[in-house]
C-alpha cells in the first residue's frame, strides 16, 4: 500500500456529498448495475490522523470493522434497489493495496479525500464475484472545518477538527466510476477531536481550546450499540448512521422489480 501514498497530486471537487454523485445517469445506473459487489470496509492507514496514538486509534478502526460489512449488505439489499447484493471475500487491507492507485485531496471547504483505483484490479474482484459493480468505501483521516456544539447547545465552535472520515464509491467492470460519496460536513463518521467548553467555562474564559479523545472513549463509540428514533440501535451509533447513508443514496430510481424480497431474520 505504501507504492501509491504519494501518488496523485492533484485537486478535485466532489460534489453532492449528501446523496452522493452520480457519474453517469441513474437510468444508465440502474441498467448497468443489477448486481453489486460490497468489498469489506477497509482504513487507509496512511491518510491524515494526527491522534498522539495514532497506531493505536487505527488499530481500533481495523477492529471494529470486522463482521460489519454483512450488515451493510443487509441494509442495501432492505432498499431493494438490485437483483442481488453480496459481499467480497478477503482482508480489508490486502484489498485496499490491490484497489487503491492513489489518494487525491479534495480542493474545496469539506476536505477529505477520494481514490482512484486500478482497472484491472477492479475488474477482476467484479468477475470473480459476478457482480455489475464493486461498492468500496474507505475510511480515512483527515482535517476540515466542522462545528461542534456544547451540551446545552447554545454555544458552539467553528474550528479545524482532525476526523475520520468515509469515502465511497461503485465501480464498474471497465474501471469506471459510476457513483461517489463522502461523509457530509458535521457529520463524520468519528470525531478525534472535541472542543473542550467546560474547561472555558471553569476557567471563565471564551477561548475553548480542542483535545483529542482517549482510545479508550473511541473505542466505546466505535463498539457500543447507538440508539435512533425507534429506540435501542443493533449498531454502533457512527456504523448505523454510515449504513444508513449509504443504503439511502444508492438508490437510484424507483423499487427493482428483479430484487428479491430480503431473507427473514432467523
Amino acid at each position: 500500500m505504501k507504492r501509491w501514498l504519494s501518488g496523485l497530486l492533484a485537486m478535485v471537487v466532489l460534489v453532492g456529498c449528501g446523496g452522493g454523485s452520480y457519474k453517469v445517469t441513474r437510468q444508465e445506473y440502474r441498467e448497468r448495475v443489477r448486481t453489486l459487489a460490497v468489498v469489506p470496509l477497509m482504513v487507509d492507514g496512511g491518510s491524515v490522523v494526527n491522534h498522539p496514538q495514532r497506531a493505536q486509534v487505527m488499530e481500533l478502526l481495523r477492529n471494529a470493522n470486522v463482521g460489519r460489512t454483512p450488515e451493510l449488505v443487509t441494509a442495501l439489499q432492505e432498499k431493494r434497489a438490485y437483483f442481488d447484493v453480496r459481499e467480497v471475500a478477503g482482508q480489508p487491507e490486502r484489498l485496499l493495496e490491490q484497489l487503491a492507485a492513489a489518494r487525491i485531496p479534495l480542493a474545496d471547504t469539506d476536505g477529505g479525500f477520494r481514490y482512484r483505483f486500478h482497472r484491472e484490479a477492479v475488474a477482476e474482484l467484479t468477475r470473480v464475484n459476478m457482480a455489475d459493480g464493486l461498492l468500496v468505501v474507505v475510511l480515512h483521516g483527515a482535517v476540515r472545518n466542522e462545528r461542534q456544539w456544547d451540551r446545552t447547545r447554545l454555544k458552539y465552535l467553528d474550528d479545524s477538527f482532525n476526523v475520520i472520515m468515509a469515502y465511497a464509491a461503485v465501480l464498474l467492470p471497465s474501471g469506471e466510476t459510476a457513483w461517489e460519496w463522502r461523509s457530509p460536513v458535521n457529520k463524520a463518521f468519528l470525531n478525534l477531536q472535541y472542543a473542550d467548553f467546560d474547561e472555558a467555562a471553569h476557567n471563565r474564559t471564551d477561548k475553548v481550546s480542542t483535545k483529542f479523545l482517549l482510545p479508550e472513549g473511541l473505542e466505546r463509540t466505535l463498539t457500543e450499540p447507538g440508539r435512533n428514533l425507534l429506540g435501542r440501535s443493533r449498531l454502533p451509533d457512527p456504523y448505523h448512521r454510515l449504513f444508513s447513508d449509504l443504503s439511502s443514496a444508492l438508490r437510484p430510481g424507483l423499487l427493482n422489480p428483479f430484487a428479491p424480497a430480503p431473507a427473514a431474520a432467523p
